[in-house]
């Protein structure tokens, strides 16, 4: 299982609501890292995944959840820095 694509294809629609098409694939791989870093176990044992396990699910949703909140309180800080 490719990891990236298999988080990326994960990411609610919803996060992107208020992100400008042009901008959205950036966000989802900063979105990725984030998750890598905070998770470098699961996503290392994602790689040996053929798909996910159910009981890995609910998890993995929310690990990837809480990467796509503090991609965006990144943007927040830097965009309050800039003012």
């Amino acid at each position: 299982m490719n990891q990236e694509n298999t988080i990326k294809s994960m990411i609610p629609p919803r996060v992107f609501e208020l992100i400008p098409p042009s901008v959205r694939d950036e966000w989802a791989s900063c979105i990725v890292e984030r998750f890598k870093e905070n998770n470098r176990a699961l996503y290392s044992a994602m790689g040996h995944w053929v798909f996910i396990p159910e009981e890995e699910m609910d998890d993995l949703m929310n690990k990837i959840l809480c990467a796509a909140e503090q991609v965006h309180q990144d943007v927040q800080a830097q965009a309050q820095a800039q003012i």
